[in-house]
């Protein structure tokens, strides 16, 4: 996050090149978050998450057959307090079913 907090005007123009100056110019620096998606982490990088104040998620990967994929928060940390899971679990289901419909709630 340091890095790209360093190095914003690359960052800007790599999205201007990739997705226009529109989705470009609302990029919000006041806030930014962290996403780390892997297979797995350790006890080490939970524990820094916890302890650096920031906005940083880590969520873990799973392949389930060949055409599902799981995703799982394992950590998360909003500007020093942490998110609740249950919290999350409420605007996810929100999203999916603003996606998807009853049979995404349902499920």
């Amino acid at each position: 996050m340091a890095w790209l907090m360093d190095h914003r005007a690359e960052f800007e123009h790599l999205v201007r090149d990739r997705l226009g100056v529109t989705t470009a110019s609302q990029v919000r620096w006041s806030g930014p978050r962290l996403i780390c998606v892997a297979g797995d982490f350790t006890r080490y990088d939970v524990h820094a998450v916890r302890e650096h104040r920031r906005s940083i998620d880590l969520v873990r990967y799973r392949f389930f057959a060949s055409d599902l994929l799981g995703l799982e928060t394992v950590a998360s940390a909003n500007g020093g307090t942490q998110v609740a899971r249950r919290a999350r679990r409420g605007l996810v289901a929100q999203a999916a079913a603003g996606v998807q419909g009853a049979a995404m709630v349902e499920l």
